[in-house]
């Protein structure tokens, strides 16, 4: 016999954090109120990953004017966010000696749908 399940469905969203300068070993982090997000432990946070790094926007190659952007932007897709939730999340940049720097002001907050993708949510530090 086969028993059917109700399958809980989930949701996708991709979290920017906006304006993190780092030093060499530092990195950016989302930490939230979702089990995807480590629930508020920057411990468990999603390490998000650079669209550029300081020495391109500071140097950049001879000649090169860029289409890049003008601050570092950190970047993950984050999946597994429960459906029809709410997620409250910050950016989070841990220093080389372990240190956890957060986002100043409220939490950044978007809607996830029933499933698929909730879209782009921004913070910045």
């Amino acid at each position: 016999s086969v028993t059917r399940q109700p399958v809980t469905g989930t949701a996708t969203v991709n979290l920017v954090c906006d304006n993190g300068w780092t030093a060499p070993g530092e990195n950016v982090y989302a930490v939230g109120n979702q089990a995807a997000l480590g629930n508020w432990a920057p411990e468990k946070a999603i390490k998000l990953q650079p669209s550029v790094y300081y020495e391109y926007i500071y140097n950049p190659p001879p000649g090169h004017n860029g289409p890049g952007p003008n601050t570092p932007k950190w970047s993950a897709v984050v999946q597994g966010i429960p459906a029809n939730s709410s997620i409250e999340w910050k950016c989070v940049k841990q220093s080389v000696s372990g240190q956890w720097q957060w986002q100043t002001g409220d939490n950044n907050v978007v809607a996830a749908p029933a499933s698929g993708f909730a879209g782009t949510s921004v913070g910045s530090f």
